[in-house]
């Protein structure tokens, strides 16, 4: 899993872009895109420090969305956390990716 190192009250824009195995851009139209954040691996999504939930996406066609966190949303306390990211497709098939 990457490492996103995010400081305590900034604001943090994460871009990613999604392929298939083979290394190939998805196209994510209709997609959407969860993130979470949490402190221990195993909290609900629902007790997640973080939780952000993306249908707004920066290229479609190529895959490509980001996950803008604002200052409020990072403000919260130092440590480790363990994030992780789903797409629900358009036919409502959700995956961890």
């Amino acid at each position: 899993m990457q490492r996103i190192n995010i400081i305590k009250g900034d604001d943090k824009t994460i871009t990613v872009t999604f392929k298939d195995a083979d290394g190939v851009v998805i196209d994510i139209t209709g997609y959407t895109v969860f993130f979470t954040a949490k402190s221990n691996v195993n909290l609900a999504d629902d007790e997640a420090e973080i939780s952000k939930t993306i249908t707004d996406h920066t290229d479609l066609t190529q895959g490509e969305t980001q996950i803008i966190l604002t200052n409020l949303e990072t403000n919260i306390n130092v440590g480790k956390y363990f994030w992780d990211l789903q797409i629900k497709d358009g036919s409502d098939r959700i995956s961890a990716y």
